[in-house]
């Protein structure tokens, strides 16, 4: 083998890592430039001797496919993962099939394709249990529990939530994806109307993804500790979770923060019957979701719009908001559906 060449080779492979690296590292202070740098990956990848059969082709596919969907580019990311899983016929090892079976299954939830996800999610339960990946295998319970929390088969998603965290209790380290499961099991709960456990959860999940600086899972668990507080009669007390989120988002380019604050103020508006208020917070949502295309949070949107014009006896807006939310059901998953969460509760 020429010298030059093999040199030239493992320089472009390490330019390669060095980016995945930084990209999964930038994936929470700075979501775009996390994207740059896995296309930078790829791009490279691309001109390794016989790539696609070379690992860092695979990994720069997987990694791009994480960026795109922890930015809440939903689509695009689906198009990444789709190409990272023909390629591994080339694999034997069942552990690139694992990850690329979770991340699949995540994408698929995002884009509300919940039937296609417990199916990708069977698989890398299957394949994490048979390899003895215990983390793997908490990672598939997890959003095993999260997609039937979404077609609020509560009892289930408890079930599946629990497994999970009895597996994180055997690991060495916390993983990644314990903000989520903390935050999700305590939004369940919440939805159950157990408040105390509930909120008991929540401030685990939001104290953990303070210490991992999990922007996201933070803006998303102080929402569900401001719903929780308005269900149990301290609306003070959520506005100023929700103040906190607000701040965090403004701090930051990320889409999803932008998009999950002004949902979970379109909720503090509703349960404290601030309905113009909660009309301006899905308007501006729902403008964000339509310039990215993001139809399950425009349909979110288009279904909260349609309620809140409900309860003010303005009928035909309401209907308008419904039609519009039939048209992008249309093009989203049979499996779709749309959580409608309860409102002015009495607890």
């Amino acid at each position: 083998m020429n010298t030059n060449n093999s040199s030239n080779q493992e320089s472009l492979s390490n330019d390669i890592k060095a980016l995945l690296a930084n990209s999964k590292r930038l994936r929470l202070p700075d979501s775009m430039l996390s994207i740059e740098q896995a296309r930078q990956a790829l791009s490279l990848a691309e001109q390794l001797p016989d790539y696609e059969h070379n690992s860092l082709y695979l990994e720069s596919h997987i990694e791009l496919a994480a960026a795109l969907r922890y930015s809440g580019f939903a689509n695009q990311a689906l198009n990444a993962i789709v190409r990272a899983s023909s390629l591994l016929e080339y694999y034997e090892a069942d552990d690139y099939s694992i990850r690329v079976h979770n991340l699949l299954a995540a994408i698929q939830i995002s884009l509300g394709d919940y039937s296609q996800a417990l199916a990708s999610l069977d698989m890398a339960h299957r394949l994490a249990q048979s390899n003895g990946d215990l983390e793997a295998e908490a990672e598939a319970l997890s959003n095993m529990g999260l997609t039937y929390g979404w077609l609020y088969q509560l009892d289930l998603a408890m079930e599946y939530f629990q497994q999970a965290l009895k597996l994180c209790d055997q690991l060495e380290s916390k993983p990644a994806f314990l903000v989520a499961l903390l935050g999700n099991k305590a939004y369940a709960l919440f939805l159950l109307n157990d408040m105390t456990s509930a909120r008991s959860y929540a401030l685990r999940g939001l104290e953990l993804a303070r210490q991992t600086q999990d922007r996201m899972y933070e803006v998303i668990i102080l929402g569900s500790l401001s719903e929780i507080h308005v269900a149990m009669g301290d609306a003070h007390i959520a506005e100023a979770y929700l103040e906190e989120a607000r701040q965090i988002s403004e701090a930051s380019d990320f889409l999803e923060l932008k998009t999950q604050n002004l949902r979970n103020w379109s909720a503090f508006y509703i349960n404290t019957n601030q309905f113009d208020a909660a009309i301006t917070a899905f308007k501006e949502c729902l403008a964000l979701a339509e310039k990215h295309d993001i139809k399950p949070i425009m349909d979110e949107c288009f279904q909260g719009l349609a309620s809140v014009y409900e309860q003010q006896n303005d009928f035909a807006s309401a209907l308008e908001y419904l039609k519009s939310s039939s048209k992008v059901r249309e093009t989203l998953p049979v499996s779709y559906t749309h959580l409608t969460l309860p409102t002015n509760r009495e607890v």
